[in-house]
């Protein structure tokens, strides 16, 4: 997806609540992520929902566009995420 159509869909998403009750990240295996989250960090993951993005640029620009411009949660970044393919994820 391009990261018009993320971003998009991230503000559906959060609309009408307070963006830093939310997380947002990158990753390469959306499902690995989630079971990291729910089972080793015990986080509630209900709203869980990921897009793949066109490339790991667009994807780092989302997530730092909601981190740093709308306080959403992050953990830190993976320097070894590969170029693709490349999700954003939210919960």
């Amino acid at each position: 997806m391009t990261k018009e159509a993320i971003i998009s869909a991230i503000d559906t998403k959060i609309a009408g609540s307070d963006p830093e009750i939310w997380r947002i990240g990158i990753t390469n295996d959306p499902e690995a992520e989630e079971r990291y989250w729910s089972g080793t960090l015990m986080k509630k993951t209900f709203f869980w929902v990921h897009w793949q993005a066109d490339s790991l640029a667009d994807a780092r620009f989302i997530a730092s566009h909601y981190v740093l411009w709308k306080g959403m949660k992050n953990k830190q970044e993976v320097t070894s995420l590969k170029e693709s393919p490349v999700f954003v994820y939210l919960f």
